[in-house]
């Protein structure tokens, strides 16, 4: 066992009672619980592929550049509501209660104009039921990667094929459902990301219906207006979502103990008690890294 080596691509996360191994190449994690001394680990790695046999040569760590904080400017995740309360929508339910307005044009174009030249990798539109207009406006002139429409009601998949073909850009609508955390995985770049910014909130910026720029759609501290700034990059450069953005799973309490913390995703809105403290643990997940029991998200 002392001549054994962890493949360069593989990667080990301490917890409170167990480790977890990252291999980058599929993006899986292996929680090796061992019933016997450790020579009975060094048989489950071998048998999981994530060591070898070594005399002498000793591997180099295999890491990813993730985007650092100098990198401001590319924003993984902009959140805009377009109308409706937003209750039922996402799976976080808050139910904290919001005014059941429509985003104006306006508001929209404002929306538009300061985010026009920030590139975007995921743009999240959440609404109760679809606007075409607003839909277009948005897909249409806005620099992103892929979107995600969470709508209530009135959107076809017929519809999600015509902003696809019009716009080239990757759209699907999601569905939000509880996975096993051993199920869980994550590509090399979250694994190496999550170690630095919160996995939900890092580099996202939300605007609800009425403007308010917000870390999330559901947090009830706002940053202002879309109104109050000339530009979203002043924001950006003056550190108004550095708070939120850098939540790390480290510094959030009992996830900082647990051995998947960097495969996991978070939710700072939902925590026990609800939004009274920034670092609590999200109130879904039902793992508990102190014993090595649970493990539904």
């Amino acid at each position: 066992m002392k001549n054994d080596k962890l493949k360069p691509f593989v990667h080990k996360i301490k917890g409170a009672k167990n480790y977890a191994f990252y291999d980058m190449l599929d993006g899986n994690f292996y929680r090796l619980v061992p019933t016997g001394g450790i020579e009975d680990v060094g048989k489950l790695l071998r048998e999981a592929g994530l060591i070898f046999e070594s005399e002498t040569f000793v591997p180099f760590k295999t890491t990813l550049n993730v985007i650092k904080k100098e990198d401001k400017f590319l924003l993984r995740k902009l959140q805009v509501r377009l109308n409706g309360n937003g209750e039922d929508t996402c799976w976080r339910r808050t139910k904290n209660k919001t005014k059941k307005v429509s985003m104006s044009k306006e508001i929209m174009e404002r929306v538009i104009a300061k985010f026009q030249d920030i590139p975007i990798q995921k743009l999240i539109i959440e609404a109760e039921s679809a606007d075409d207009r607003l839909l277009f406006a948005l897909i249409n002139k806005l620099d992103f990667v892929e979107a995600e429409l969470f709508v209530e009601s009135g959107i076809s998949q017929g519809v999600i094929t015509i902003l696809n073909e019009m716009s080239h850009k990757k759209l699907e609508i999601k569905e939000n459902r509880n996975i096993p955390i051993e199920e869980i995985n994550v590509i090399a770049n979250d694994f190496f990301y999550h170690q630095v910014f919160n996995p939900c909130l890092g580099h996202q910026i939300a605007v609800d219906t009425e403007g308010e720029i917000k870390p999330c759609l559901w947090w009830s501290a706002d940053l202002g207006n879309i109104h109050d700034y000339g530009s979203i990059k002043s924001m950006i450069l003056a550190g108004k979502f550095d708070k939120y953005w850098e939540i790390t799973k480290d510094g959030i309490e009992i996830c900082k103990d647990c051995e998947y913390r960097y495969n996991c995703m978070d939710c700072r809105i939902n925590t026990s008690p609800l939004n009274e403290k920034l670092t609590a643990k999200p109130a879904f997940c039902r793992y508990d890294p102190y014993t090595g029991e649970g493990g539904g998200k």
